[in-house]
């Protein structure tokens, strides 16, 4: 009816919603994360704030675009590895306390700027077939990451421990070898 333009991409958001209730379910009391980056429409984020999922940023407009849409700031991460200061504390006193690092200097400014959060650790991991591997681009090789996550408790953070299987994965082996 109102003639699109081609090629056009038509999304269901119901669908969407369902989907993501559907990974919650099977998932009781995990943290689920919807990685902004893959599709930042916002009819998407509004039918997964309603569905009750998470959201993973990897920089200020992208948290900026979850927040008003609804999204609650305690189910943001802020995945990306690579930040400004001025970008920690710009998420910190939006009221995300859930990071991502995986390097020394990260750990501490994450520790001057965002005081007490969250921190995951991500290591290193060359997994097969990903349609977008990470192997080489983030994470910390497995035998860096005790000295990461020591610092970031020195620094009054709460660490743990995070891989990423690349992007677009269907080899399940991949969460084998991170885990």
């Amino acid at each position: 009816e109102r003639d699109p333009p081609t090629p056009c991409l038509v999304v269901d958001t119901d669908a969407v919603a369902a989907r993501a209730r559907e990974v919650r379910a099977a998932f009781p009391g995990a943290l689920i994360r919807y990685a902004v980056k893959a599709n930042p429409a916002p009819p998407v984020l509004d039918a997964l704030v309603a569905a009750g999922t998470g959201f993973d940023v990897a920089g200020p407009a992208e948290l900026e675009l979850c927040l008003g849409r609804g999204a609650d700031p305690a189910d943001i991460a802020y995945g990306n590895p690579i930040k400004k200061p001025r970008d920690i504390a710009f998420a910190f006193e939006r009221g995300v306390r859930e990071f991502t690092s995986d390097a020394p200097a990260d750990v501490d400014h994450l520790g001057r700027y965002a005081p007490g959060s969250a921190v995951s650790i991500r290591i290193v991991l060359d997994a097969p077939d990903s349609v977008t591997p990470f192997g080489r681009k983030f994470g910390c090789a497995p035998a860096e990451a005790l000295a990461l996550v020591l610092r970031a408790a020195a620094r009054g953070l709460r660490p743990g421990i995070a891989f990423h299987v690349g992007s677009q994965q269907p080899d399940v082996s991949a969460w084998e070898i991170g885990i």
